[in-house]
């Protein structure tokens, strides 16, 4: 048994990572430049931050925060040099050219990763 938080790192470099239909639970998602095709956000009447606006593209049913690209001509989303940090990833097929795998290990929770 070891102690401290481990981490999968899942990297691809050179081509556009491509996906068919994907569902991702994510606390977070960050990237250089995204782009959205058929994107919609809606502001929702709260003093919570989390709970202030919704995304779905191409409409927005309400109180909903996800993205749904499935309408639309050619919906999509575009992210360059992202990063997520997923808690639930599912697709139907994607392909990572130059992928890598690491794993990673932080044994005294400092948020800095010693190990790969």
């Amino acid at each position: 048994m070891v102690d401290g938080r481990a981490r999968l790192v899942i990297e691809s470099s050179g081509d556009p990572v491509t996906i068919n239909r994907l569902l991702l639970k994510t606390p977070e998602l960050n990237a250089d430049t995204a782009t959205f095709s058929g994107l919609t956000i809606s502001e929702n009447d709260s003093d919570e931050l989390e709970e202030s606006f919704s995304i779905r593209a191409p409409s927005d049913p309400p109180e909903t925060r996800q993205i749904d690209l499935e309408g639309g001509e050619n919906p999509g989303l575009m992210l360059e040099d992202a990063e997520i940090r997923a808690t639930y990833l599912a697709t139907d097929e994607i392909t990572l050219p130059n992928l890598a795998l690491r794993f990673e290990l932080d044994t005294d929770g400092d948020g800095d990763y010693e190990y790969s």
